[in-house]
């Protein structure tokens, strides 16, 4: 969870145009969240990027959700709902960045990486403990 929050504080995506500033992860994730409703001129008649831009938004809600009903859930059940999650929060953020040719940067790498390590937390885990079971018992 530490990696996931510190996402927050750093740099998250980096305009195309010279001389504008990165913005950081609260930025864009308050943005993505909001901005979609109140302004819809700005995406220049792109159908796609406002919902494209608002399921990126939506990632972080849904992700405390999940890693907060996923110490309740175990095995088959906890898998499915990380695995959709993530395969909702990748590809979204690309398509924004297209539109608006915006790079990635570190805290976007960070917060995929630290959705990704809790999320799969279980099976990281119950590996290590089968890979010592096994080496224990030679």
């Amino acid at each position: 969870m530490f990696i996931y929050f510190l996402s927050f504080f750093l740099f998250a995506v980096k305009d195309s145009v010279p001389g504008s500033h990165p913005l950081p992860g609260y930025l864009c994730a308050y943005v993505s969240l909001f901005s979609p409703f109140h302004d819809t001129s700005i995406f220049h008649g792109r159908q796609f990027e406002p919902f494209s831009l608002f399921l990126s938004g939506l990632a972080n809600p849904l992700f405390l959700i999940v890693a907060a009903f996923g110490c309740y859930q175990r095995g088959k059940r906890r898998s499915i709902s990380a695995l959709t999650l993530l395969l909702m929060t990748v590809p979204f953020p690309w398509i924004v960045f297209h539109y608006e040719s915006m790079q990635p940067r570190e805290g976007y790498f960070l917060w995929i990486a630290g959705m990704a390590l809790v999320l799969f937390s279980e099976h990281l885990s119950s590996d290590r403990r089968n890979d010592s079971a096994v080496l224990g018992r030679q």
